[in-house]
This record gives C-alpha cells, sequence and structure tokens, in this order.
C-alpha cells in the first residue's frame, strides 16, 4: 500500500473503533432506559422499614424512590450568602484570546475545581413521622451535576496598562479576565433517586446499585426515560455514520489494492506474450540485419521497437525497457499515460 492507502486505511480503522464505543453508548443507554422502566417506585414510610426488614438481605436491588432534600447538620453556604445547599461545585476559569495562524480565538483554562458533598438525607414531605432515607455517595450519580443551580457567576476584567496589553499582543495570548462560578444542589429540593435501597445500622439508606445505574434528577421517571432513549438515538445515528465511513474507506482501499494487483498481473501477462513474440522475432533476424535510428528503442538504444503503447499509440520500446518503465507509466515520446502495450506484428 503507498502512503495515501494506508492514511485512508487508519483513518477508517479509527473510525470503525470510534463506531464501536459509539455504539456501545448507544446501547448503554438504552439498556439504561429500560432499567429505569422496570425499576419499582418505593414511597418513603413505615412501610418501607417493614419490607426491608423482612427481607433476607435487608435490601431492594433496584428502585425509585422520591423526596425533597435535607441536611444533616452541615450546609455549604453561596457567596451570595443566601442560599444553602449540600453539594458544591465550584470553578475558577481563566478566559484568554489566542493567535493561531493570524487567526485570534477564545480560550478557556479550569485554574481550579472542587467538588464537594455533606451528607444528606431525602424526606417525604407528605409525612411529618420523620421517614426519611441517606443518600450515600451521591457525587457518583448521574444526572447529579446537570441538576446543580447557579449560585455565583462573576466575572473580573483583567487590567492592564497600555505596555502590557501590546506585549500581550505580540506574543499571540491576551487574558481578558477571571470567571468564578458556583453550583449548588439546595437544601428543600425536590429529588429523585435510583439504585439500591437498603437497611443498615437502622437507617435506610440509598446507594449506588450493582452493574445498574445510579442516578439523582430532579427529573420524573418518564422524564429520564425520554431523556436516555433520546442519547441513544442520537449514538445510534452517529454510529451508524460512523461504521458507514469506516466500511467505505476499508472498501476503497481494498478496491485500490486490487485494482492495482489485478492491472500487475494483466501486465506481466501482456508481457510474456510480448516477450514470447519479441524472442521469436529476434531469432529471425540475421547477424547482418542492422537498425535504422528510427527503429531502435528510444530508451536502450539497442534493441527493435516492439510495443505499441496506448492510447497514444506510439511505436517507440523495445520489450524490455516498456516493462521497466517506472509507475506510472507514460509515454517516452509524448508522456501520455499507457493504458496498456500491444506486441508490434510485423511479416
Amino acid at each position: 500500500m503507498d502512503l495515501t492507502e494506508k492514511i485512508i486505511a487508519l483513518s477508517g480503522t479509527c473510525s470503525g473503533i470510534v463506531a464501536l464505543i459509539v455504539y456501545w453508548m448507544y446501547r448503554k443507554s438504552n439498556e439504561t432506559a429500560d432499567q429505569i422502566k422496570v425499576a419499582e417506585t418505593v414511597k418513603l414510610g413505615k412501610e418501607l422499614e417493614e419490607r426491608l426488614s423482612s427481607l433476607d438481605d435487608h435490601r431492594i436491588a433496584y428502585a425509585a424512590v422520591e423526596g425533597v432534600v435535607k441536611d444533616l447538620g452541615k450546609v455549604f453556604t453561596s457567596k451570595s450568602g443566601d442560599k444553602q445547599g449540600v453539594v458544591i461545585e465550584s470553578q475558577l476559569i481563566e478566559h484568554s484570546s489566542r493567535r493561531t495562524q493570524g487567526f485570534w480565538s477564545d480560550v478557556k483554562k479550569i485554574l481550579r475545581h472542587t467538588l464537594d458533598a455533606a451528607p444528606f438525607v431525602l424526606t417525604n414531605p407528605e409525612k411529618s413521622n420523620g421517614c426519611q432515607i441517606l443518600v450515600t455517595e451521591p457525587t457518583e450519580a448521574d444526572n447529579l451535576l446537570e441538576e446543580l443551580e447557579v449560585t455565583h457567576n462573576e466575572f473580573t476584567p483583567q487590567t492592564r496598562n497600555i505596555v502590557q496589553a501590546s506585549i500581550d499582543r505580540i506574543f499571540g495570548e491576551v487574558c481578558r479576565g477571571i470567571q468564578e462560578t458556583e453550583r449548588m444542589l439546595l437544601v428543600g429540593t425536590g429529588m429523585l433517586g435510583i439504585g439500591e435501597i437498603f437497611l443498615q445500622d437502622g437507617r435506610i439508606k440509598l446507594g449506588p446499585p450493582h452493574g445498574l445505574t445510579y442516578i439523582l434528577t430532579k427529573q420524573t421517571k418518564n422524564q429520564l426515560v425520554r431523556q436516555y432513549l433520546s442519547k441513544g438515538t442520537f449514538y445510534k445515528v452517529c454510529a451508524l455514520i460512523l461504521c458507514n465511513v469506516a466500511v467505505g474507506m476499508l472498501v476503497f482501499v481494498i478496491w485500490r489494492v486490487a485494482r492495482r494487483h489485478w492491472y500487475r498481473l494483466k501486465m506481466k501477462r501482456m508481457f510474456e506474450e510480448i516477450h514470447r513474440l519479441a524472442a521469436r522475432r529476434r531469432e529471425s533476424r540475421t547477424p547482418g540485419d542492422g537498425l535504422s535510428d528510427d527503429e531502435t528503442c528510444v530508451v536502450c538504444l539497442a534493441n527493435p521497437r516492439e510495443v505499441i503503447t496506448l492510447e497514444c499509440g506510439h511505436i517507440s520500446l523495445c520489450s524490455d525497457c516498456a516493462q521497466r518503465l517506472p509507475e506510472p507509466k507514460v509515454c517516452p515520446v509524448c508522456r501520455d499515460p499507457i493504458e496498456r502495450f500491444l506486441p508490434v506484428y510485423r511479416p
């Protein structure tokens, strides 16, 4: 294979690998949607505690429960000072402009990123008997980060004098400012938790299930199912496109290699016939026969002209020189591409 074919084959292989990854994501999304559909919905209350106590392993492998977020004494306070939450994500981002190949583009650089969670429970707002479920390892749950509410967003522009700004522009990178953002899961937020529900140390807990998707979200079950099915459809389309691209590239490379192999095989058979006829003519020549300049090969200037180059039709080469022409073969007289050779038939 030549360099172009190797690049195309490598690109097709990479597309195929990415297609397999995206297909796995499609299967994962559909499986999660099916898991959510069949997940049992339970309600916080005395009945749930009694049911868990009656089970041998004191756990429900996969179930959904709704409740309101309540802290257990430790909370995070937003920078604005008027909101409290149990999960907080903060970022410090540097915004700058960078010159690349003569064009300026916006660049973001994360200087600091933190994610913290305090212990919290989900409570049933309809019952005042204190029934609650402790949420364990919340930061491992899907959808949680998308549900955090922005509680602080401040951009501080970078102030520089004319000299510093000119130097930055000369070196091709200008800092525009620093952005500080804060998002929180606020106390009192209604949440849906889907995972393993178990009774441990006399307390009901919600945690990551074995082999299934752990979810904390503000959405309902039906909304979650539609979300994962929509993701699955998107991944499926992407996987089909990537797969078609990969197959197309690999088929193209195979076709080029096969065409070249077929061409070489055809040329080999053609030259076998040309060499056979040329050898017969050379044997029939008498030692005293001479060749004029118009009859000798234009390359070696020794052998007679024995082949016709098509499509130009020139008769200028002997069979040996015609076979040794480098690829792609061109006529030595007019430099037109040679599609095939024909032997010269002379009486």
